[in-house]
């Protein structure tokens, strides 16, 4: 039973630690962007990068998610010619439409004569999403056969090889948004070349699965709608922001959104572990636990925004230069919208264990319905209405999670 427990909790350490280099390096990978580029260069990089967000939500919903389900249940018996198919036609085809599809993209944005920036930020995140989206593939496949070392292995030669080329850049000071993405889809290469040739796998005759691609489509129908209204609730500001204020609004939106990163970052990690618990426990304590939780990560989530709050406004300068200074109320706005998003998400955790996605789906369409009907805002009162309406659409939502889960999850 201890080694049991010990293998558990190992394997939750590697997979916060495996989760902490990438989410820190990508991070560095803007903080820098921001700090050494113009304000401009970074709001292309935060309009683009919202591509690149998209295409990871169709990958992560209808490809890794179900990958990782089916590889302990349906296709277990078949799991290496399941995983080379994966590996060597799925991900590549998707990564090849990827790829037209912003080119495509790019081409309209040239027509259109968009800022240079953005032009050159869309190309090149058209170029690297293929390589980060199979190094991501190959990080949870290793994750499934057991070899969270290599999956912490290949986030560190991502990180490493990332920071490497960041510090070239502006040694010989031409690092901008497009240079920054080259360089991450670089670092993807390298780190999935390294995971690709120590996950050694037999070679194996059995076909892979005939239905594949209906399971996967099955699994993945509710969590895709779900995802891709919450990417707009996330990404719609940024898009809609250079409307009417330019770039730099997106560059000082990006540069809040990252501000509260840590506090999304952990809640993330700790849904993922509880997910499991409360789909194979539902007894009375569990349920005490999970309404115990939720308050206290609204509360953290209240101490992290006074915080901030207080402290933001100078660390953003510290950090991001003198080009984003923003006042405590922005910053403030900022984080009760976050408090609502990750209390609303912690909740959530209970439908999906019931496997009641449509439910999920209900709760990002009354979110984004608050949202389209007071986007309006935006164009008056620019950032400050893109954080209010943000706010109130999370705070629908969780309003309504909350009757949800009370009237058919816990006592339904």
């Amino acid at each position: 039973m201890k080694l049991t427990t010990d293998v558990t909790r190992s394997s939750a350490l590697a997979a916060v630690l495996d989760q902490a280099i990438y989410a820190a390096t990508n991070l560095l990978l803007q903080v820098g962007i921001a700090r050494f580029a113009p304000p401009e260069e970074f709001g292309a990089f935060a309009v683009t990068s919202t591509f690149f967000l998209a295409a990871a939500v169709i990958h992560q919903t209808c490809i890794v998610e179900p990958m990782f389900v089916f590889s302990a249940q349906r296709f277990r018996a078949q799991i290496a010619s399941y995983h080379r198919r994966l590996v060597y036609t799925w991900s590549l085809a998707f990564g090849a439409g990827v790829a037209a599809t912003g080119l495509s993209l790019a081409l309209i944005a040239i027509i259109l004569q968009s800022p240079p920036p953005l032009t050159k930020s869309l190309i090149a995140f058209s170029l690297t999403s293929p390589a980060l989206l199979y190094f991501w593939l190959l990080r949870r496949i290793a994750f499934v056969l057991g070899r969270l070392d290599l999956a912490v292995l290949g986030g560190t030669v991502y990180g490493i090889a990332l920071i490497l080329g960041l510090g070239l850049a502006w040694k010989l000071a031409v690092l901008s948004s497009s240079v920054g993405i080259a360089l991450s889809g670089i670092a993807a290469v390298l780190a999935a070349c390294t995971i690709a040739t120590l996950l050694k796998r037999p070679m194996s005759a059995e076909c892979s699965p005939p239905d594949m691609l209906y399971q996967h489509l099955r699994y993945g129908r509710w969590a895709f709608g779900s995802e891709v209204v919450n990417w707009l609730i996330s990404n719609g500001p940024l898009l809609i922001l250079p409307l009417w204020f330019g770039l730099t609004a997106s560059a000082t939106f990006r540069v809040l959104i990252l501000l509260f990163m840590p506090l999304q970052q952990i809640t993330a990690a700790l849904n993922t572990l509880y997910l499991r618990k409360i789909a194979s426990d539902k007894s009375t304590r569990t349920v005490r636990h999970f309404w115990l939780q939720a308050s206290l990560l609204f509360l953290a989530a209240c101490i992290y925004t006074i915080a901030a709050s207080l402290a933001g406004p100078h660390l953003l300068l510290l950090i991001f230069g003198n080009e984003y200074s923003l006042d405590s109320g922005s910053i403030w706005l900022a984080g009760a919208g976050v408090t609502f998003f990750v209390t609303t998400q912690n909740l959530l955790v209970a439908l999906r264990a019931n496997e009641r996605s449509s439910l999920v789906l209900a709760v990002h369409l009354i979110a984004i319905s608050a949202m389209l009907l007071l986007t309006p805002l935006v164009a008056t009162y620019g950032i400050v209405g893109a954080l209010s309406i943000q706010t109130i659409g999370w705070a629908c939502a969780m309003v309504a999670t909350i009757y949800l889960v009370l009237k058919t999850t816990l006592y339904g």
